[in-house]
């Protein structure tokens, strides 16, 4: 088999996976309209149960989520803001696409926040508020305490990236140094009933930290910030604003960020609507119908892609020399 003809396979099976991921084609999959019934999930809700309806989301693939939902809402739509990063924007009538910076947020991200936060707050008992969540919003979607600057907070998330930390530790020091991450989003739109579309980017799809968790109860502590800190010695490179914020969270001078148990939650629904493991999965259903043996190898690969990409060579010769775990022809599939 020619090279170019590999090639052509191979992007086949990765665009399947890629497809299975597609953010309007994910919403769609558990957002629909039949007449006057409004299907989220697996709940089934009446259209005219809800006054108003107001969407709100952050995150490099909320835009798409944005148009998918507005096509299917549009008329219903009281008000709507969803941050997305520069240049990830679409064309919508009734959602405002807000542009700001990622990784490093910027002010664009607070003033963004800010509308998020007055349509949240507007929110009523009898109001829906649908939120759209993909990987980036923890940059995009920002509100800080009044002790931590802009420069504070852009420090934090340079050192915090070149720290070595996982994505998981990084947003629980992010989250505890936030107005609007760790559950704080759903306590302002309390008691309006909530309904979070998320775009998983985390291995695991852990829901507390896709987009550090806006409506997701936080299982996490100022306790917890500080010994991430300390395990990545930071102490030294951190602004003393988020120090001196995250000592006094932990003495109890601060709220700590919402918990399992809060009534907050008991209005909210969180449903992943897009993974990983769905992407690897579909990779592999192609690959099989392509005549290749496969597997998902995993979809929780983490680290440095040069150091697993020495591992997935040692695989492959692996199969050839062994024919393990696989005979050929062979298709290994993993994520992460």
């Amino acid at each position: 088999m020619k090279r170019e003809e590999k090639k052509a396979i191979a992007f086949a099976i990765f665009k399947a996976g890629l497809s299975a991921v597609n953010p309007e084609k994910a919403v769609r999959r558990v957002l629909v309209r039949e007449k006057g019934l409004l299907k989220i999930g697996e709940k089934t809700c009446r259209l005219n149960s809800f006054e108003r309806i107001f969407v709100v989301g952050a995150g490099k693939a909320s835009a798409l989520m944005a148009k998918a939902v507005e096509e299917i809402l549009a008329d219903r739509i009281t008000k709507a803001v969803v941050i997305v990063k520069d240049g990830y924007t679409e064309n919508t009538r009734k959602i405002k696409l807000r542009e700001a910076a990622h990784p490093v947020p910027d002010e664009r991200s607070l003033k963004a926040s800010r509308e998020i936060l007055e349509i949240r707050s507007e929110a009523g008992e009898k109001d829906l508020v649908l939120c759209l969540f993909s990987g980036g919003g923890s940059s995009l979607m920002e509100l800080l305490p009044e002790n931590i600057s802009l420069y504070d907070l852009q420090r934090t998330t340079e050192q915090l990236l070149k720290s070595g930390a996982n994505i998981e530790e990084i947003n629980t020091i992010r989250k505890h140094i936030s107005r609007v991450k760790g559950g704080r989003l759903a306590s302002c739109a309390y008691p309006a009933r909530v309904f979070s579309l998320i775009l998983s980017d985390v291995p695991g799809d852990p829901l507390e930290f896709i987009a550090s968790g806006p409506t997701v109860y936080d299982s996490t502590s100022f306790s917890d910030a500080i010994k991430i800190i300390n395990k990545y010695e930071l102490k030294d490179k951190l602004p003393s604003g988020v120090l001196q914020y995250l000592d006094k969270g932990k003495k109890g001078e601060v709220a700590e960020t919402p918990k399992a148990g809060s009534p907050v939650f008991d209005r909210v629904e969180n449903i992943i609507v897009g993974s990983n493991l769905l992407a690897a999965e579909k990779a592999v259903e192609k690959a099989r119908q392509m005549g290749f043996n496969s597997l998902v190898l995993s979809s929780q690969i983490q680290g440095e892609a040069r150091e697993v990409a020495k591992v997935f060579s040692g695989i492959l010769k692996e199969i050839r020399l062994s024919r393990n775990p696989l005979s050929p022809p062979a298709c290994v599939v993993a994520g992460g």
